[in-house]
C-alpha cells in the first residue's frame, strides 16, 4: 500500500518522531468526517426543533424556573390537556396556606405536533382540581398536594386504550416554581392511575408538569397571578389569603420522553462522532 510520511510534532524521550498514514486512509478520512459533520448538524437541529416548542409558541410559558432547579420546556411533542376560566384562590389553613385551582366546563386533550388533532370533553364532577400546600414560611409542601381532571372526552385518540371518562388526569404535586417574567406559576408531577396514565400518552414517563397562567401575563409579564407570584417571592402569602384569581388557564403536559423521539433520527450522531475519529485513527 502506498504510504506517505508526515510529521508529527511529539517529542519522545526529546527526540521528535514521525510516523506513516496510509494514502487512502487520509483520501477518505475528509469524506467520512464531512458526511459525520452533516450527521451531527442535523441532530443539533433536530433537538433544536423539539426545544423550540413552535407549536406551543403563545400558548404556554415557553420556561418555568426553579423547578427542581432545572427549566422545563412544554414540548411540541407533548400530548397536554388544556383547560380554561379556572379560579386560583389562596386561603389559610392549618397553620399554613393552601392554594387551589378549581374550573368546570370543558376540557381539551390536545395531540403532539405534527399531529394537530384535539379531543374535547366535558368536565364532571369535580372537574379541574388542583391543591397545593404550603408551610407558615410560604414554602410549597408536596404532602397532600394533589391534581386531578375528572370529566368525559366526546372520543379518544387511536391506538389507545379504556373509555376516556372519569378520572381522566392524576397526579401528585411534587415541586413548585414561578416565573415573574411571564406571571406563571407551575409544578412537577407524579402520575398516579388515571385514564391518561398509559403509554401511548406518557410513552413511560412517571411525571410531568402543569402551568398555571394568563395570556396577558406571558405576553407582558404582569397578568392575573403577578400579585400571587409576588407574594410567593416575598414567603408572605398570606397577604393574598381569600384573594380569588380568574379566568386562569392550564397547561398538563402526558408527554413522550425526548430521548425516545431524538435517537434513532441522528442524534446518535453526536455520541458517535468521538468514537469513530478514534477508531479510524487506531487503524491506521
Amino acid at each position: 500500500m502506498d504510504s506517505v510520511i508526515a510529521y508529527n510534532p511529539q517529542a519522545i524521550n526529546g527526540e521528535y518522531t514521525y510516523s506513516k498514514y496510509s494514502v487512502l486512509a487520509r483520501k477518505y478520512e475528509r469524506p467520512l468526517l464531512l458526511s459525520m459533520k452533516i450527521k451531527q448538524i442535523i441532530a443539533l437541529s433536530l433537538l433544536g426543533l423539539a426545544l423550540a416548542n413552535t407549536a406551543n409558541a403563545g400558548l404556554v410559558p415557553t420556561t418555568i424556573s426553579k423547578i427542581d432547579g432545572v427549566s422545563t420546556i412544554p414540548l411540541a411533542i407533548d400530548w397536554r390537556f388544556s383547560d380554561r376560566g379556572l379560579t386560583v384562590n389562596v386561603a389559610a389553613v392549618n397553620g399554613g396556606y393552601q392554594l387551589t385551582a378549581r374550573g368546570a366546563g370543558n376540557v381539551t386533550l390536545n395531540g403532539p405536533s405534527p399531529d394537530t388533532a384535539s379531543y374535547a370533553g366535558t368536565l364532571t364532577g369535580t372537574g379541574y382540581s388542583l391543591t397545593a400546600n404550603f408551610d407558615s414560611n410560604s414554602q410549597f409542601v408536596s404532602t397532600g398536594s394533589l391534581f386531578t381532571i375528572t370529566g368525559n372526552l366526546a372520543s379518544a385518540p387511536v391506538g389507545s386504550t379504556g373509555t376516556p371518562e372519569g378520572l381522566l388526569y392524576s397526579a401528585n404535586l411534587t415541586s413548585f416554581g414561578k416565573d415573574a417574567s411571564q406571571a406563571a406559576i407551575a409544578f412537577t408531577t407524579v402520575f398516579n392511575d388515571s385514564w391518561s396514565n398509559q403509554p401511548m400518552f406518557t410513552g413511560g414517563s412517571k411525571g410531568e408538569i402543569v402551568y398555571l397562567f394568563d395570556q396577558v401575563g406571558l405576553g407582558t409579564g404582569y397578568g392575573r397571578l403577578s400579585a400571587l407570584i409576588s407574594a410567593l417571592g416575598a414567603n408572605n402569602l398570606g397577604s393574598v389569603v381569600g384573594k380569588n384569581y380568574t379566568a386562569i388557564e392550564s397547561i398538563a403536559t402526558v408527554p413522550l420522553p425526548l430521548p425516545a423521539v431524538l435517537f434513532g433520527t441522528g442524534l446518535t450522531a453526536l455520541l458517535g462522532l468521538g468514537r469513530k475519529r478514534r477508531a479510524m485513527a487506531q487503524s491506521i
